[in-house]
């Protein structure tokens, strides 16, 4: 096998694996613990996700292009790059500090959160970044994998219930110091031990390089962190609980998303620097296929959430049925984004892509500050669909204006079948949602059949232009 291919499979297996392994561990903790407990566990997560990305500005992608790129005297930025991870991370941890100790608030939440913000120092020495730019996927996998294992096995050993909520961080904290060591002791092996020294003025220069992508990954990871906490603040930890019990069958749904993206990127770059037509059609076949495969997609979820939740985290959260009933829009206005992001980056327009993803997370930050407390978690659900669907406008617009690329889909038949698929509930409301959403799937592939929506000539033309 091709060194490409094993690196791609290797991370790709890695990282599904790990994440496969993280979601079983969410549902143990979500069935052991009570949904406040959880709530608190899903904040403090949501704390550290955040200033992850703050401690880390911009390294897994410049610092991942730096390596790919052998720039002269790499072996010495890495261990400038890993002294500027320790000092934020060191900074951050003194802040959380100070932050929880003059915050007039419970104190749970807060001893959740600097228990997990001391991850911040393992974090620091991960060198996922640097595997990835020698396109070793198969090392950065395996310790992604590791670090899901080691994480899940500590959590199951000493979680029993919600009095041991607190070894929850301390699992994750282990479960990071794994993953860097298994990384530093695959680099040491090669290239020696990294020379971390003090040097403030390396630091800078690492952090000036990097903090344009890092800015933009801070503000985008906010879509994400922003709505538990403002759920918890608002509502209550047990409704931040019912809200990431939620959001992991969201994510799960977006696996698809990471698949498009990484199918569809290059395919669109490559057709669109043809400068011929051959970029038009496929955006416009490709638009075509995602919408009519999210419109059955959307309804599964709906229609099978009151099964989904219950079955995977109990009885104890049926309250976060609604929500997720709610953000399967923001998972199909995700998707639609997701061709509309990729013609934009594969044309050459980051600029417009990063203003777009900006004025999204603004609006998000805004819908969901001022509907969770009228609303409650709904109001959060509908003000993070409500920021997707801006950010989605603004991608429409500024694909309009540089590519001209064709946007109209003739979504009409598809409407149609959509609405005829949506009916079959309320006819067979009798029976069980699984069977009421394979009675549905079935009758939106028949509709589109009969209005002659799916037409062989024109999957073999889109085809022929991808080959």
């Amino acid at each position: 096998m091709k060194k490409q291919a094993l690196n791609v499979a290797g991370l790709a297996a890695g990282d599904a694996g790990g994440r496969f392994v993280g979601f079983l561990v969410t549902v143990y903790l979500a069935r052991v613990l009570a949904p406040s407990a959880f709530g608190v566990i899903s904040i403090g997560l949501a704390i550290l996700g955040q200033l992850a990305n703050v401690a880390s500005p911009g390294v897994q992608v410049v610092e991942s292009r730096n390596v790919a790129a052998a720039i002269s005297g790499m072996g010495r930025r890495v261990g400038t790059v890993l002294g500027m991870r320790l000092v934020l991370s060191l900074i951050l941890c003194a802040l959380t500090c100070a932050v929880a100790m003059l915050w007039p608030a419970p104190a749970t939440p807060y001893i959740a959160a600097l228990l997990f913000v001391a991850s911040l120092v393992p974090m620091a020495l991960i060198l996922d970044w640097y595997f990835q730019g020698k396109e070793e996927g198969v090392v950065v996998g395996g310790a992604r994998l590791l670090q899901s294992v080691v994480y899940g096995a500590l959590a199951y050993l000493l979680v029993r219930s919600s009095l041991d909520m607190f070894w929850v961080p301390v699992a994750f904290f282990f479960g990071c110091t794994a993953m860097a060591g298994a990384l530093l002791a695959a680099y040491i092996r090669t290239n020696g031990v990294p020379p971390i020294r003090w040097d403030p003025a390396g630091w800078m220069a690492v952090f000036r390089g990097n903090a344009p992508v890092g800015l933009a990954a801070v503000v985008g990871q906010l879509i994400i962190n922003y709505p538990p906490l403002a759920v918890g603040w608002f509502l209550s930890t047990a409704d931040a609980g019912f809200w990431a019990a939620a959001m992991k069958l969201v994510f799960l749904a977006l696996l698809i998303d990471r698949v498009l993206n990484l199918a569809f990127l290059p395919v669109i770059t490559r057709m669109i620097r043809r400068k011929n037509d051959d970029g038009a059609v496929v955006f416009a076949m490709t638009l075509r296929v995602v919408v009519g495969g999210l419109l059955p997609a959307v309804f599964l979820g709906v229609v099978l959430a009151p099964v989904a939740v219950v079955w995977i985290f109990g009885p104890a959260y049926s309250e976060a049925v609604l929500v997720l009933q709610i953000l399967m829009g923001y998972v199909a206005l995700t998707l639609v984004n997701s061709v509309f992001s990729c013609a934009l980056i594969g044309g050459g327009f980051e600029r417009e892509y990063g203003r777009a993803v900006i004025a999204g997370v603004v609006v998000v930050v805004a819908a969901v500050t001022v509907l969770t407390p009228f609303a409650g978690m709904m109001g959060a659900a509908i003000g993070v669909g409500i920021g997707e669907g801006a950010t989605l406008g603004l991608m429409v617009r500024a694909v309009l204006r540089h590519l001209q690329l064709p946007v109209r889909i003739a979504p009409g038949r598809m409407v149609i079948a959509a609405l005829a698929m949506s009916l079959t509930p309320l006819v067979l409301n009798w029976l069980h949602p699984g069977f009421q959403s394979l009675v549905g799937v079935a009758v939106y592939i028949v509709a589109l059949l009969l209005l002659r929506e799916l037409e062989p000539g024109s999957m073999s033309d889109f085809r022929r232009r991808l080959a």
